[in-house]
């Protein structure tokens, strides 16, 4: 069962395939690098996706610096991890970028 909470607004979200009525919200997920509370991840496990196309859309609402960010993939029928056209925004990454899988 998927707990629910209510907050002040500071919150980092996210919202899959434009579903806002389904908002995650990822605070419980986050965590911060050490030493600072500015850097960090929320890694967030979505299941039972359908085979296609997916826009995970992701929002931090916090002062003084709000921020959004999304990407696509592809769930796959047969399975198969696969990237393809590759790009990150808003911030460019020059050297190198690590996906988790």
């Amino acid at each position: 069962m998927e707990r629910k909470r209510v907050s002040l607004g500071h919150d980092l979200t996210a919202v899959l395939d434009g579903n806002v009525l389904e908002t995650i919200i990822l605070n419980d997920f986050y965590e911060s690098e050490q030493d600072t509370f500015r850097r960090g991840q929320a890694l967030y496990l979505l299941r039972n996706l359908a085979p296609g196309r997916h826009t995970p859309e992701r929002q931090r609402l916090t002062s003084p610096k709000p921020g959004r960010g999304y990407s696509e993939f592809v769930v796959a029928e047969d399975g198969k991890a696969a990237l393809d056209h590759v790009l990150n925004y808003p911030e460019s990454v020059h050297h190198q970028y690590e996906f988790p899988v």
